[in-house]
This record gives structure tokens, C-alpha cells and sequence, in this order.
């Protein structure tokens, strides 16, 4: 069963539909302004990383898996209840017992986030994108908490996987074009934003 968090706001909230996480938005030129797009963390993934166990694994294997899943569960609750040490103590149990789950790297990285540990969590994205490389929710993650270390140059590669895996989010498109700006590069950074109002006309 997937699990699935939502935040916004400091609120966490159980639910089916995406609500992205406000964080501290970078130094906006004059092209990004026009975009009016935030910085903003996701805390849902797009796709669905955990599968059911093969019929034929030994009981062990199976057993693993599913200790996996009832610390990721009791993770989820700590996450939900704003207790990150608690929540981040049981998804690295949960990973210990199911290190290729890209779903417990990736609540990892959301709990590190929570309490400002940027580098905790990129390290926790990249260990996703190890697991789940199609995923263009965590490229996207990586490269908002890359931003936040003034890691410009990754978080440019990050959001460019993110939008060759999705190119229908604008939002990728502004950031993008924020961490160009960074780095000077001012033309790309310009034809990234006009990206990102192409997006947004054509929805």
C-alpha cells in the first residue's frame, strides 16, 4: 500500500491529492518575478516505488519486506504528528530492512527538510533517485534542497531531469531558470522562465 503525505504549511494532512510544501523562496530577478512561481518541496511522489514481494522469495526476504513497511507506516505517523526525530529514527530502520525502497528515501529527505537539515536530505534524494531514477518528483525535491545549499549547478541538472520526466510543470521551468540566473547564465535563465509561462497558458 502506498502511503501518502501531504503538506502545507507546517500541517500535515493524510490524503490523495498533492499539496506542495512552501519553503524559502531564492533572490527573484525581474524575468523570474513575472513567473510568480514559489519554491516549493513536493511531498508526494509521482509514481509508486513499492511492489508487492514475489511469490517466490524465501520467508526471510518476505518478512523484511514487511517489517519494512510497518516502520515506514509508524514513520508516516511520526511524520504526520510533527515528530521528526521519532519519524526519522523508523524510516532508517524501514531502510535497513528494504534499502532499495525509493518510498523510504524519499520520506527520509521530506522529514530532514522539516528540520532544516538540507544536506540530510539531499543525501536522502539522491539515495531515491538511486532507487527510482523515472521519478521526476524526486529529481525535483533534489534540486529545491539543492537550491537551499546554493548548490546552483546541481539543482539545474536536477530540475532539467525533472522536466525531461515531466515537462507539463512550470513550476520546474521557473526554478530552473532561478538557479540559471545564479550562475549567470541569463539567457538560458530568461528562456527557461518564458518556458514555464508557456506551460501555465497552455493549462
Amino acid at each position: 500500500m502506498l502511503i501518502i503525505v501531504s503538506y502545507k504549511l507546517t500541517v500535515f494532512q493524510e490524503m490523495d491529492q498533492k499539496k506542495p510544501t512552501d519553503v524559502s523562496k531564492p533572490p527573484r530577478s525581474e524575468e523570474e518575478s513575472s513567473t510568480k512561481v514559489t519554491n516549493q518541496l513536493r511531498p508526494t511522489r509521482s509514481r509508486k516505488a513499492v511492489a508487492c514481494p514475489q511469490r517466490n522469495l524465501q520467508k526471510a526476504h518476505f518478512d523484511s519486506y514487511h517489517l519494512a513497511q510497518d516502520y515506514l507506516q509508524r514513520a508516516v505517523g511520526h511524520l504526520n504528528a510533527k515528530c521528526y526525530p521519532e519519524a526519522i529514527s523508523d524510516f532508517k530502520i524501514a531502510l535497513q530492512h528494504n534499502s532499495e525502497s525509493a518510498e523510504g528515501h524519499f520520506y527520509l529527505g521530506l522529514a530532514y527538510f522539516m528540520i532544516s537539515d538540507y544536506q540530510k536530505a539531499k543525501s536522502a534524494y539522491q539515495e531515491a533517485v538511486v532507487c527510482e531514477p523515472g521519478d521526476a518528483t524526486i529529481h525535483e525535491n533534489l534540486g529545491i534542497v539543492c537550491q537551499l545549499l546554493n548548490q546552483h549547478s546541481e539543482a539545474a541538472q536536477a530540475f532539467t531531469h525533472a522536466i525531461a520526466l515531466d515537462p507539463d510543470q512550470a513550476e520546474s521551468y521557473s526554478r530552473l531558470g532561478s538557479s540559471l540566473l545564479q550562475l549567470g547564465k541569463r539567457d538560458e535563465a530568461k528562456a527557461a522562465y518564458c518556458q514555464a509561462l508557456l506551460v501555465k497558458l497552455q493549462k
